[in-house]
């Protein structure tokens, strides 16, 4: 249930999503596979894209 955070530096974020088009397809394409894995509420998906 704990997990921990290590923040990426500037590189690495420019690096894996050099876009934030590209960032966000992989949020949703995660959200999509958790809410149908019940691992994650569509309400909360959804908050994920509007935050």
């Amino acid at each position: 249930m704990f997990g921990t955070h290590e923040p990426f530096d500037a590189a690495t974020l420019d690096r894996l999503y050099p876009h934030r088009g590209g960032y966000l397809a992989k949020v949703v394409l995660a959200d999509v596979a958790n809410v149908r894995a019940g691992y994650l509420l569509p309400a909360d998906a959804w908050q994920n894209l509007t935050t």
